[in-house]
């Protein structure tokens, strides 16, 4: 158990989305094991915390996970921004409401609460930052984070 707490609060930390990972999955383990084993994702979100809060203090201004908050901020007007939000939280109450104990089940809702802000993100940076030039898409790499999700659900779907 601590093992797996060091190894999801590491893959966490690699990228801001990913520590909202850990509250989807809290969602899974809770819906399977009750309160627990929520223990095993309050240690993870905690070294998820520690190290983006250690790398933030040492340089706020270089620290990169968060530039994507800012980098949404530039081209998603305010309507923009609350239906990304509304329907990211929509995706999470589905989960919470819909997700059975399965791994299609949690793969499909981990996809779909991961990929809405990103395919939010992601297109607006095709849109206003490249102007449609994809060869310039750098927000092709924030959507790509869920792909291999989904092609895993889609696989064992089939």
């Amino acid at each position: 158990m601590l093992f797996g707490s060091l190894m999801l609060g590491f893959v966490a930390s690699s990228r801001i989305v990913f520590a909202y990972a850990i509250l989807i999955l809290g969602i899974f383990v809770y819906k399977r094991s009750g309160l627990k084993k929520i223990t095993y994702l309050l240690l993870a979100a905690g070294i998820t915390l520690i190290f983006h809060l250690s790398f933030y203090l040492w340089s706020p201004s270089f620290y990169s996970p968060v530039h994507i908050f800012f980098k949404a901020g530039k081209f998603m007007n305010e309507w923009l921004k609350i239906i990304t939000i509304v329907l990211s939280l929509a995706a999470f109450v589905l989960a919470c409401l819909k997700s059975r104990y399965s791994l299609t089940s949690w793969l499909f809702f981990l996809f779909l609460s991961l990929g809405i802000p990103l395919l939010f993100i992601s297109a607006g940076d095709l849109s206003n930052f490249c102007s449609f030039k994809f060869s310039q898409w750098e927000g092709a790499n924030y959507f790509m984070i869920v792909l291999p999700i989904y092609l895993s659900y889609f696989v064992l779907k089939v």
